[in-house]
């Protein structure tokens, strides 16, 4: 399952935010957009003038970016983006110098123009801070927020699959986007606006059977070699299954 957001009416909030409210931080998750407009994912903002945001443009690049009185700028960019299909999304804030963009698992430019928006006390997914314009459009799902750095290794292994449970080290948010209930959410409430609908489609995503959050895996200490690549090498064997079939499976 997934969750349809239609690009105009269609948001999900939280407006008491205090998971993470500045850097360093990362969120990732999966997008499928429906048209070329440019348009926010995911957000978190103090208002309009201070605000982190995770945008894809017009043209499909993904932009983590970060917004002052004034306007944003150094961003970081990876291209790539296309309508109608699945992409991993995430992005990294490590410092107000230092944002990073990766698409599908790619890494993009670094960000480092210096802007340092107040602490953010809203958290919104499928809209930037409730503004009327750039609002999602398509299907998002399993969406999550790190108060830290991800690592290469995780954003990979995310990229190719893995729940976000598997990761539980300074996981402060998860929306899995099964369906619209509270079961849905791990550490906050959200509050939908306009009338976003499930979705029989999915991004292929593999969960814990439990659907706990897991603790933490232990991580390779040497990169995979060339051509090979499976999180298995960062994940604790466990028993897993594609989350299309636990659901099938209650």
């Amino acid at each position: 399952m997934a969750v349809v957001f239609d690009g105009t009416n269609d948001f999900l909030s939280n407006t008491s935010w205090g998971g993470v409210t500045a850097p360093p931080f990362s969120w990732a998750g999966w997008a499928n957009k429906t048209t070329n407009s440019a348009m926010y994912p995911i957000s978190m903002s103090l208002d309009s003038n201070n605000s982190h945001e995770l945008l894809i443009d017009s043209a499909g690049n993904l932009r983590q970016r970060a917004t002052v009185s004034g306007g944003s700028g150094g961003d970081s960019i990876r291209s790539g983006m296309v309508a109608n299909q699945w992409h991993h999304c995430t992005g990294v804030s490590a410092s107000s110098v230092d944002r990073k963009s990766y698409l599908d698992g790619v890494v993009g430019n670094t960000g480092e123009q210096d802007n340092d928006p107040a602490a953010a006390t809203r958290i919104d997914i499928g809209a930037k801070d409730d503004q009327g314009a750039s609002k999602f459009e398509g299907e998002l799902c399993h969406w999550g927020a790190w108060n830290r750095v991800l690592l290469q290794a995780e954003i990979t292994a995310l990229a190719q699959g893995w729940s976000a449970r598997f990761f539980s080290d300074g996981l402060v948010f998860l929306w899995e986007g099964f369906n619209l209930g509270e079961d849905d959410v791990y550490g906050l409430t959200l509050t939908e606006s306009g009338t976003p609908a499930k979705s029989d489609d999915h991004a292929p995503i593999f969960s814990p059977a439990s659907r706990a959050i897991e603790p933490q895996p232990p991580f390779a200490p040497v990169p995979d070699p060339p051509g090979v690549g499976s999180p298995l090498r960062y994940v604790k064997r466990r028993r897993i299954v594609r989350l299309d079939e636990f659901r099938r499976s209650g």
